[in-house]
């Protein structure tokens, strides 16, 4: 199983910014349930992946992330929490 590294940009950004906890990442990222989206590629930084899991708090979680150490190690690089869509009744 993958080990999550997180350095000090990343882990202020993603909760001072988004609010999300490094135990919300860490819940989200194991989630059995969890759906990897998209693979998609930066010019300047190779491939990253979009997933969703579950957080630590329940909520669903959006995660956008690298592996390190050929695929032993995940780095976030950000993640946000998404909303759910009421439903508009008339």
């Amino acid at each position: 199983m993958a080990v999550i590294a997180w350095g000090p940009c990343q882990m202020q950004h993603i909760t001072r910014r988004q609010g999300v906890s490094a135990a919300d990442f860490d819940a989200a990222w194991h989630d059995p349930e969890r759906v990897d989206l998209a693979e998609e590629f930066h010019e300047g930084h190779g491939p990253y992946w979009v997933s969703l899991g579950a957080a630590a708090v329940g909520k669903p979680l959006k995660m956008v992330w690298r592996w390190q150490d050929s695929g032993e190690t995940v780095w976030p690089v950000t993640a946000f929490f998404v909303s759910r869509r009421r439903s508009h009744r008339r």
